[in-house]
């Protein structure tokens, strides 16, 4: 996946919290986006992905609270993302979108 793919799989996500659509954004299968995630464990990526489901999970759980990230993971654009509630290396991820 090259890094616009990738950018915009990471705003699908933030968007939606569903991987399987995300995947379908890209031209991916569920299964693949998995496999990819395996592959760059503890990478930018890796930690973008988990960062997107957090806020979108943090957004459905509160939709009005104040706009702050959440935090990193331990192992550490679509016009609807609000890209300032990301870590700075998911911002310039999607920003090449």
């Amino acid at each position: 996946m090259d890094a616009r793919s990738s950018a915009r799989f990471l705003a699908a996500l933030l968007e939606t919290g569903n991987i399987s659509h995300a995947a379908q954004m890209v031209g991916m299968s569920r299964s693949s986006a998995h496999r990819l995630r395996d592959r760059l464990a503890g990478t930018g990526f890796d930690r973008c992905w988990a960062n997107a489901l957090a806020l979108h999970a943090a957004r459905l759980t509160d939709p009005l609270a104040p706009i702050r990230p959440p935090p990193l993971p331990a192992q550490g654009t679509d016009r609807s993302v609000n890209v300032a509630r990301l870590s700075p290396d998911c911002r310039v991820a999607v920003a090449s979108v």
